[in-house]
């Protein structure tokens, strides 16, 4: 059976560990016969993009990058499921903490310096005793009372962004130098990111797509003709593309995430007739 690459698998929970991972990616595929790419799993390969990179591609996004300095560069493409959470996971610090918020952003940290108001309220462990059956109540350390509050708020970024993490796992900051996945490089006005590399074919610098996906594009036609209005362009929301209203509408819906009285809210802020002819 074929060695499967576990950084630091002496420690693996050890995050601190780390720290090594970019001499074990060098080293796992001077095994390989390529020395230049080597299989891990099913869908997964590591690849060596340059002399200080060397990314994890699972199938066609490079979702994690070791550098050489020491950065690891997280990047889902839009692909937020559970097959590339658990990808990224595995093969770089982060354990969990990637969620999905109601209007589609990606949680991928907290921010220490920016935190909810203190809700100091009557201890739920102790019932405001200040101790249990065993002793001094664990959470409130006797007080009766405990700050409910005064949480770190959450670190928010598109799907569609990369973003780093240090050897602890801890959020960095958005990234730009990262390749994306082979399906969008054909995609005019895009330069393949590593020209200079046999991997360069397919990739392109990071980016949000030029035009959200669309679905049910036939069903838009038709509502297009019954309700000319909807093909009013305007830009969208969010990525402030220029499109007709029933693609934007779509795109919200099925990309965003946003309800039904969200997208109420934003088509009466258009200069757009959205009447039925008469």
């Amino acid at each position: 059976m074929a060695r499967t690459f576990r950084p630091s698998a002496n420690n693996w929970h050890d995050k601190g560990s780390w720290s090594d991972a970019f001499a074990e990616a060098e080293a796992y595929l001077a095994g390989g016969r390529a020395k230049t790419s080597r299989r891990i799993n099913p869908n997964t390969m590591m690849r060596r993009i340059d002399d200080d990179t060397i990314a994890i591609v699972f199938h066609d996004t490079a979702i994690v990058t070791y550098k050489r300095d020491g950065r690891f560069i997280l990047f889902m493409d839009g692909w937020n499921t559970i097959t590339t959470k658990k990808r990224m996971y595995d093969f770089s610090p982060i354990r969990g903490g990637l969620y999905t918020t109601k209007t589609g952003r990606l949680i991928v940290g907290t921010d220490e310096t920016d935190r909810t108001p203190a809700r100091v309220q009557k201890c739920r462990s102790c019932m405001g005793a200040g101790r249990l059956k065993y002793g001094e109540c664990y959470r409130c350390n006797g007080a009766g009372r405990f700050d409910y509050g005064s949480n770190p708020k959450p670190i928010t970024i598109d799907p569609h962004d990369a973003w780093i993490v240090d050897v602890t796992g801890t959020y960095v900051g958005t990234a730009d130098d990262v390749p994306v996945s082979g399906g969008s490089a054909t995609t005019a006005g895009y330069k393949p990111y590593y020209s200079s590399s046999p991997w360069s074919a397919g990739y392109m610098p990071p980016s949000k797509p030029q035009k959200p996906a669309v679905f049910g594009s036939e069903v838009t036609h038709k509502l297009a003709r019954v309700l000319p209005g909807l093909s009013t362009e305007v830009k969208h929301p969010v990525t402030g593309e220029t499109g007709e209203i029933s693609t934007w509408i779509i795109s919200l819906n099925d990309r965003y995430r946003w309800s039904r009285e969200r997208i109420a809210d934003w088509l009466d802020t258009l200069d757009a007739d959205l009447r039925f002819p008469a």
